[in-house]
């Protein structure tokens, strides 16, 4: 099985990211692609794709705000624990 990670900022659907993700999700071959999810979340909140996800088999790490350096961090400890083939970054950065 192919497990590609995705960073879609935040996992809330309110996300337009996230909700062309999880549409894909859905339908693709789930014995053959599995997709993880980092991102900003708030546990508990109805308004969020997380249950769903864990559902689908997926894993839903959550990601501290604090831009691309807060990801990179993430990554590279999801990145000592299991293997990717790719990361989906989705999330738009302000630099400057």
């Amino acid at each position: 099985m192919i497990r590609i990670l995705q960073l879609p900022g935040s996992l809330s659907r309110n996300n337009g990211r996230m909700t062309v993700v999880m549409n894909i999700y859905r339908h693709i071959n789930r014995e053959k692609i599995q997709f993880d999810f980092a991102g900003t979340n708030n546990e508990g909140n109805d308004n969020e794709y997380i249950d769903e996800i864990k559902s689908m088999g997926g894993h839903v790490y959550p990601l501290e705000q604090g831009g691309v350096f807060a990801a990179r961090k993430l990554v590279k400890s999801i990145f000592k624990s299991y293997s990717y083939k790719a990361v989906h970054y989705h999330q738009l950065s302000e630099l400057g």
